[in-house]
């Protein structure tokens, strides 16, 4: 059986742009409260990113978190600086809480 190298480090890649992109306040969406990016997981052909997140705040406040990150998965997945041009990104990119 072998190990799978690239997933792990195009998943801590994709972990720490998301974080960063957060960090810097990118994200104008009102309903992205304080998340925390707790992990990434990417299937071996690089095709499918799952974010896993926490975050802070009441039942209905966690709801628009969802909501406001459901809605922002497209700019995530389109970030530029995650992946050299040419390469393979992943495709679908789901958040779970």
């Amino acid at each position: 059986m072998t190990t799978h190298t690239r997933p792990e480090r195009v998943a801590q890649a994709i972990q720490v742009a998301i974080a960063s992109i957060l960090a810097r306040g990118e994200m104008r969406d009102p309903r992205i409260g304080f998340v925390t990016i707790t992990g990434v997981k990417v299937s071996p052909d690089l095709r499918v990113a799952k974010v896993f997140y926490s975050a802070i705040g009441a039942d209905e406040a966690l709801e628009q978190t969802q909501a406001g990150l459901d809605a922002a998965k497209g700019y995530f997945r389109c970030r530029q600086g995650i992946f050299p041009p040419g390469s393979q990104r992943p495709g679908p990119v789901a958040g779970v809480p």
